[in-house]
């Protein structure tokens, strides 16, 4: 009988264990720290600070890399963004909405660079020496 006893308890701490892990599991995120209080945030396909203090990188990132001093990425507007109320600046497309851009943070300095055309962008990358490992496709 005492062993009837012991057993009981300890499945139902594994059941509670196991419940617990489920629900766990349905908390996950993909959201990437990307380090200097920046975030790539999965939901949104943007990266932002999140201080908030500096701006971002709008939706849709299509890619990103990073560093400890940079980060690089290609990004597709979306024309009528829903996301657009999360955005601290009114951002401007020049070639429009059917074409990639290119961003550069700045990690240390928290600073934003884009949206960029794929020759500005590899201008402003020779001009701050950012690392060939950060190479977009």
């Amino acid at each position: 009988m005492d062993k009837i006893d012991i057993i009981n308890p300890i499945k139902f701490y594994l059941f509670i264990f196991f419940i617990f892990q489920i629900f766990q599991d349905c908390n996950y995120n993909d959201d990437k720290n990307l380090g200097d209080g920046f975030v790539y945030f999965a939901d949104h396909k943007m990266i932002s600070n999140i201080n908030g203090s500096c701006g971002e990188i709008p939706s849709n990132v299509l890619e990103y890399k990073h560093d400890k001093k940079f980060i690089v990425a290609t990004q597709k507007p979306i024309e009528n963004d829903p996301n657009v109320l999360l955005y601290d600046t009114a951002y401007y497309y020049k070639q429009g909405y059917d074409n990639i851009y290119y961003w550069i943070i700045l990690k240390e300095e928290k600073i934003i660079i884009g949206p960029m055309t794929k020759i500005e962008f590899l201008d402003v990358r020779e001009k701050y020496c950012v690392s060939e490992n950060l190479t977009l496709n």
